[in-house]
């Protein structure tokens, strides 16, 4: 058996062109064994670039380069909140970090983090007004609360 192909015609959702264009540029590792593997982490990756919090982190680090303090003014997350948040997008491989000082830098990982922001900013040009009546996702949330 050869490796998993991308079948986009039976997934109804829009967005999983943006699975497709990662797979299509090996943004995503090819699934070598049950396609529950890969899935699963698909959707963890998705799950972490869904906070809303973590989304404005990586905006503001697409521009260049920040500091913790910067990435604070940038976003207006607490400061205890923006370390926490840097640190699961670090630990995820998603940012890196450097000292500089007393400071730590922040920068995205790769371009493929850029290129993953880009895809779902061009995605959403088409089914913005689609995504934005779309009331499954806070049916859901609401029934968490």
């Amino acid at each position: 058996m050869g490796g998993w192909e991308p079948r986009t015609e039976q997934l109804p959702c829009p967005l999983t062109s943006i699975s497709t264009f990662l797979l299509d540029n090996n943004m995503l590792m090819k699934a070598s064994g049950p396609r529950g593997s890969r899935l699963d982490l698909e959707a963890k990756l998705f799950r972490g670039l869904a906070d809303l919090s973590r989304l404005s982190i990586l905006e503001a680090l697409r521009g260049r380069p920040r500091t913790v303090s910067q990435v604070v003014r940038a976003t207006g997350l607490s400061q205890p909140s923006a370390s926490m948040h840097l640190d699961c997008l670090w630990c995820c491989g998603l940012v890196d970090r450097e000292a500089v000082g007393r400071f730590t830098v922040y920068r995205l990982k790769s371009r493929k983090v850029l290129r993953i922001l880009e895809a779902a900013e061009a995605l959403l040009v088409e089914v913005r007004g689609r995504i934005a009546e779309c009331r499954r996702y806070d049916e859901r949330k609401a029934r968490l609360v």
